[in-house]
């Protein structure tokens, strides 16, 4: 199994209120003897006005180079744009 993580910076996120980042889904497809492409889902949960939580989902997709010893991103795609997101759920200034 390949353990990914989202490709923005943390400390963006952080800065935003962001309490935790989990993994809900993870699909493989070996595309052939060297690269896997995952698709992902994430969910991030972000402190909210009044402390609750507001959770927003982001799907990306990684094809990751396994020919050698450790394995490498060589491509990422979000398929949303998360800061648009953010900006639309009040989490981030607009």
């Amino acid at each position: 199994m390949i353990l990914l993580w989202p490709c923005r910076s943390a400390s963006n996120f952080d800065s935003l209120g962001l309490q935790s980042t989990t993994l809900v889904s993870l699909r493989e497809e070996r595309l052939d003897a060297r690269y896997v492409m995952a698709s992902t889902r994430w969910r991030m949960s972000f402190s909210g006005e009044k402390g609750e939580p507001q959770d927003v989902l982001a799907d990306s997709v990684y094809i990751v180079d396994t020919g050698a010893e450790t394995l490498k991103i060589v491509f990422y795609l979000a398929h949303q744009d998360i800061m648009q997101t953010l900006k639309e759920r009040g989490i981030m200034a607009g």
